[in-house]
């Protein structure tokens, strides 16, 4: 058996691959095998590579005819191959650069998406920076707006004391007119006063004409001093004369000694009169509390009827307990009222007419007291025993210690359990202090006064 090789043979694609491996044939007994190199992807580096094909010819009895056409079959066979392996060298080679540039491509594409992402990544810097300058622009958009309205403020606070400035210019400028007029007048009063100095060196000069008359005088003093002495030889005489009157004096001393005396143990059976007079006083006082709880009842019941038809007992007074017949009949306090004093009266009218000037006041007067309300609060009680006029208050004295007032506090006694601050009206300032402490009440009770009083 006879082999020719022949040269390799290159093909581009799966096609012609396998149109070359089918190119074996047969001529008589002559057997031309091709086996071709074809470009494949490789597993290394992703590199291309060459897979090789063998050209054989095998020649089993053939003659040298049929010898010579199988060589050049062989040899037409290998031109083809030849011509494949340039076009798939040529392919190859532009595939290398195609790769190469794509290789390229993808290099500037990846520093593209790098430079993108870089972008990106800036933008959304930039967009977080607008995000909060728009943030601060609102708070400054809020400052701004508060600002305005504090100048605007401000602006009428200006325009407002830019108008008090005008009026008071306007008054400074009628205040210097008036000071021009005080000037004219203090200098009229200065030159009057020049004169008057004129007036009094005048009489500097007559005062000095007048000391020497003095002088005259006190020599006249002396001669009268030199008298005196001679009456006070007299009067030496004289006393000796009241010496002897003195015992006349002692006897009528001695005289007047046993009156006091006397005196004094009238004063102890009137004292006793007055204590007996104080137990009357705390079972009246018991009384008055019992006919307060009536009163309060009645108030209660709304039947402000029944108060004014409340029977009270007066406690007599220091004259009426000295008179044995006093008990028979108890003032009341209406005649007591018209029997005050015109002093005391004008006190007591006073006060009643101070309370009169606050709304709504209800007025109850009783046969032993005079009580001023508002509504259901207790505001003040007007007594008179003998000729003591006293102010009952509905204050707690105790909030009034160590202050100017001077009162007592009646808080112990039923009867003025409402009215516990006690003051005499024994003079104008205290009848003052009655009114203010009136006030003090209204304040406490939230009484209003009327409105053509305010």
């Amino acid at each position: 058996m006879q082999v020719f090789s022949g040269a390799d043979v290159f093909v581009s694609s799966k096609k012609e691959r396998d149109a070359a491996f089918d190119s074996t044939s047969a001529v008589n007994d002559c057997e031309v095998a091709i086996k071709v190199f074809y470009p494949s992807r490789g597993s290394e580096g992703g590199k291309r590579k060459l897979v090789k094909a063998e050209l054989a010819l095998n020649v089993k009895g053939l003659g040298d005819a049929d010898l010579a056409r199988a060589a050049e079959r062989m040899l037409e066979k290998q031109a083809a191959c030849a011509m494949s392996e340039r076009i798939v060298a040529e392919k190859l080679a532009a595939m290398e650069a195609r790769e190469k540039d794509l290789a390229e491509s993808a290099a500037g594409l990846r520093k593209i998406e790098d430079a993108l992402a870089e972008q990106t990544k800036a933008l959304f810097a930039e967009k977080d920076a607008l995000v909060a300058k728009e943030k601060e622009l609102a708070e400054n958009e809020a400052e701004l707006k508060r600002i305005e309205d504090a100048l605007a403020a401000q602006t009428k606070a200006f325009f407002a004391e830019k108008d008090a400035l005008a009026k008071r210019e306007k008054a400074i400028s009628e205040s210097e007119d008036g000071l021009r007029k005080i000037e004219n007048s203090l200098e009229e009063k200065a030159k009057i006063l020049f004169e008057q100095k004129d007036a009094f060196s005048e009489k500097e000069k007559e005062f000095a004409v007048a000391e020497a008359e003095l002088k005259r005088i006190e020599d006249a003093l002396a001669e009268q001093t030199k008298a005196l002495f001679a009456e006070k030889d007299a009067l030496a005489e004289k006393e000796k004369a009241l010496a002897e009157t003195e015992a006349e004096l002692k006897r009528i001393e001695d005289a007047l000694a046993e009156q006091t005396k006397a005196f004094f143990a009238e004063q102890d059976a009137f004292a006793e009169k007055e204590k007996a007079l104080e137990e009357r006083e705390r079972l009246l006082a018991e009384k008055e509390a019992a006919s307060v709880e009536e009163e309060a009842a009645s108030l209660e019941e709304e039947e402000p009827a029944a108060e004014e038809a409340e029977v009270e007992q007066e406690a007599p007074d220091a004259e009426e307990a000295r008179n044995p017949f006093g008990n028979l009949r108890s003032r009341t306090f209406a005649e007591k009222r018209d029997a005050l004093s015109d002093v005391m009266r004008a006190r007591y009218d006073t006060v009643d007419a101070h309370i009169a000037t606050f709304d709504p006041i209800r007025v109850v007067e009783g046969k032993k007291y005079r009580t001023y309300k508002s509504g259901r609060h207790p505001i003040l009680k007007m007594a008179i025993r003998g000729k003591t006029l006293s102010a009952y208050l509905a204050l707690d004295p105790k909030e009034y210690e160590n202050t100017k007032y001077v009162f007592t506090d009646e808080s112990e006694s039923a009867a003025f359990e409402k009215y516990p601050m006690r003051l005499r009206l024994s003079s104008d300032r205290q009848a003052r202090w009655t009114k203010e402490l009136v006030d003090a009440v209204a304040e406490k009770k939230g009484i209003a006064k009327k409105a053509n009083e305010e």
